[in-house]
């Protein structure tokens, strides 16, 4: 059961990192966004180019969801 937790966190974090790296979104949102953050805040949109920075910053924010607000399911 927690090999499965784990299994389905990774591939959720992998999605979202990769949705958030190459996808463009509906209506160009993510692209928008990323362009966005590319001209205002070029350190965040130099972060949303790099799939393993992303993945990396995804993971520790999810973490602190789940220990803050999911206690009792220990995802991370």
């Amino acid at each position: 059961m927690f090999v499965g937790f784990i299994i389905i966190y990774s591939l959720m974090m992998y999605g979202l990192s990769n949705v958030l790296v190459n996808g463009m979104g509906p209506f160009n949102c993510i692209d928008t966004l990323r362009q966005k953050c590319n001209k205002y805040v070029p350190v965040i949109g130099a972060m949303l180019e790099c799939m393993m920075c992303t993945s990396l910053n995804i993971g520790w924010v999810f973490s602190l969801i789940n220990i803050f607000c999911l206690p009792l399911v220990q995802l991370t």
